[in-house]
């Protein structure tokens, strides 16, 4: 008879530690979940703040992108088509 009754002790005993242990991770999942919403809030606060600070980032321009001693021009200008030298625009009037 006390056999069976440290038997029953022991199968309560663990079943009781069993849901005590289960009852402890869950508690710690939802903390652990609590946390990293927490900190995921915290990380898009500062993002928000941060983007108010800084400047937008800009493409380089064409003439960042290319850097050389030569420069073209293309194109047509206002000009009467005779030249802007002076010898040029006395003799072509």
């Amino acid at each position: 008879m006390s056999l069976s009754l440290v038997v029953s002790g022991a199968i309560g005993l663990y079943f009781s530690y069993e849901e005590t242990r289960s009852s402890l991770v869950s508690l710690q999942r939802e903390k652990a979940l609590t946390a990293s919403v927490r900190i995921e809030q915290f990380l898009r606060d500062i993002e928000n703040q941060l983007g108010w600070t800084t400047l937008p980032l800009v493409s380089a321009s064409p003439a960042h992108a290319y850097p050389s001693s030569h420069v073209e021009f293309e194109g047509h200008g206002w000009g009467h088509g005779r030249g802007l030298g002076q010898y040029g625009a006395l003799w072509n009037r």
